[in-house]
């Protein structure tokens, strides 16, 4: 079990780049903030000092990047798919320059198509952007990999070399769903992802948050601590069968 702490509503007697060493002083294991900038385009030194300030307390930066895949029909359905990776790589080098003084394996990248009940069948395929996705710094990529539109994609890893100490996080258990997925069914995902890629490679994950907005509830919090569960068995499970 983790413990993470929202440091716009704890700790804010403190300066803000102090609070993240505080929090890891203090036993949590992970830390959110909302947007912590005066500003809505902060100075690139203002960022750098933010981000520094959660690595060197020894936390994994991870950065949200729904442009990269959500943004396909949301924002640039009018484009073709050319341009639109054109979009999405010019938004790769803009990430790879803000993050270029932090270690990659501090930091870990999310990509997705909205945590949403809708249809997706308009979602871009993984196989249409992934070779752009895996040029971005972070070390490790997570996505959604169980829900219904995206299960499948797994097998796009058999197409893909996956850089040398690059980490896929696939989604394994579903975040909008509140079925409690069987952890054999876990197993059984994390198992098709670490034969292809290596399991030294792999980490299960979930397809998003369970709280993306404020107020909206599509699982119920007893049933995402279920949900949880079911991930750390079925990680079990893979690993006694991989390993």
């Amino acid at each position: 079990m983790t413990y993470t702490v929202n440091c716009s509503i704890l700790l804010t007697e403190l300066p803000l780049l102090e609070r993240p060493a505080a929090a890891k002083a203090a036993g949590f294991d992970a830390v959110e903030f909302w947007w912590p900038f005066a500003s809505s385009v902060p100075a690139d030194a203002e960022v750098t000092a933010f981000e520094r300030a959660i690595t060197d307390a020894g936390f994994i930066l991870q950065l949200d990047c729904p442009d990269l895949a959500l943004s396909r029909h949301m924002v640039f359905a009018h484009l073709s798919l050319e341009d639109f990776r054109k979009v999405i790589t010019t938004h790769v080098e803009a990430l790879n320059h803000a993050v270029r003084d932090i270690p990659p394996e501090r930091m870990r990248m999310h990509i997705c198509w909205a945590s949403t009940q809708g249809p997706h069948h308009k979602d871009v395929p993984l196989k249409d952007i992934v070779d752009i996705v895996l040029k971005g710094r972070p070390q490790a990529v997570s996505f959604p990999g169980a829900n219904p539109r995206h299960g499948h994609e797994w097998k796009v890893w058999k197409d893909v070399k996956l850089p040398d100490g690059k980490i896929i996080i696939p989604g394994v258990i579903d975040s909008t769903s509140n079925f409690v997925e069987h952890p054999e069914l876990v197993a059984d995902r994390l198992v098709q992802y670490a034969r292809v890629v290596g399991p030294e490679n792999v980490i299960g994950g979930v397809d998003c948050g369970f709280g993306t907005f404020a107020g909206r509830l599509q699982v119920d919090s007893k049933i995402v601590w279920m949900k949880l569960a079911s991930l750390a068995e079925g990680a079990q499970l893979a690993s006694r069968e991989l390993w």
